[in-house]
């Protein structure tokens, strides 16, 4: 399995921008593939034709809501990158803030709300083709949520009906708003999850 990963970008210093990419992501990779390579995609001109599987990590905010140069570099990168695996029919997902610049780019609002960042959070499935469970619980980190169009088939929503796993209609095109590197308690459920996205 060929995985390419679009990393987050950091300001380390006063204009400096350096690329980041979580490894406990790697690492949870490696425990879903037995075989995996792993691509980190930091440059719009980047050939996909190897890539079998696309994430689009966390990290980050979209520029529109927080108006900081590093998140106008990452959004830049991830349109580009996503634009590409739509055209090349790659198997996409988008972590937290991954899931929301998917969200962003198919036109739906993304907007602030506050408690759930660190939180635990029931997320109740609504579609059993992707877990057989009534709901999962686990650990947020994101600022903002996304509000969804027709063109967003809800997967699974928290209690106060915020999209939180959800995949693009006639796409495959997936975002989930919880980062699965750091549920361990669920790690098999997450396995599960992504081999069902990138099948």
């Amino acid at each position: 399995m060929n995985i390419g990963i679009v990393p987050s970008i950091k300001e380390t210093y006063k204009n400096q921008f350096e690329y980041s990419v979580d490894l406990q992501l790697i690492n949870f990779l490696k425990y879903c593939f037995v075989k995996l390579k792993v691509y980190i995609i930091y440059d719009t001109d980047f050939n996909m034709c190897n890539i079998n599987f696309l994430i689009i990590s966390g990290g980050n905010d979209i520029y529109s809501l927080s108006k900081k140069k590093k998140n106008l570099l990452r959004n830049r990168l991830d349109i580009e990158i996503l634009k590409k695996a739509i055209k090349q029919k790659i198997p996409t997902l988008g972590i937290c803030y991954g899931a929301q610049i998917i969200s962003f780019f198919f036109k739906n609002k993304i907007f602030r709300k506050k408690g759930h960042v660190k939180k635990k959070n029931k997320i109740f499935i609504k579609d059993r083709n992707y877990l057989n469970k009534n709901f999962i619980e686990v650990k947020c980190f994101h600022n903002f949520s996304i509000k969804t169009k027709e063109n967003i088939q809800q997967i699974g929503i928290c209690k106060d009906q915020t999209t939180e796993f959800f995949k693009i209609k006639n796409k495959k095109i997936y975002g989930i708003m919880w980062h699965p590197e750091r549920n361990r308690k669920i790690k098999k459920l997450n396995k599960k999850i992504v081999l069902k996205i990138c099948s």
